[in-house]
């Protein structure tokens, strides 16, 4: 049986090596970004609009339990975020939340609602 040897030095040197070495880096990490970049977009916009909609429910369960018993909770120091509460709009709940229904002010939807 004969052994064969790999000679490095003509390896690294071998234009071919270095064409397929540089295709397949390319293959690799260079052509997938276009390709996921909206991917990537749309998951963070998902990202931004769950921590949105957990402020919302936060403050719409903080407010539930305030109204229940201003007094008392007022005189322990209850206090609620007013940022993301919107009294009198409508709510849904989604994902175990109770968030508020987004619909633009020309939705002919939103008359029906009020």
């Amino acid at each position: 049986m004969e052994t064969h040897s790999i000679e490095i030095d003509k390896t690294l040197r071998s234009k071919k090596f270095v064409g397929l070495l540089i295709a397949a880096l390319l293959v690799t990490y260079a052509l997938p970004f276009p390709l996921m970049s909206g991917f990537m977009e749309s998951y963070g916009r998902v990202k931004e609009i769950l921590r949105l909609m957990k402020k919302e429910n936060e403050a719409i369960n903080c407010h539930a339990v305030f109204n229940f018993n201003p007094d008392f909770f007022g005189e322990h120091g209850m206090k609620c975020d007013e940022t993301y509460y919107r009294p009198n709009e409508t709510t849904v709940s989604c994902c175990g939340m109770q968030v508020y229904i987004f619909l633009p002010k020309a939705s002919p939807f939103r008359a029906g609602m009020q």
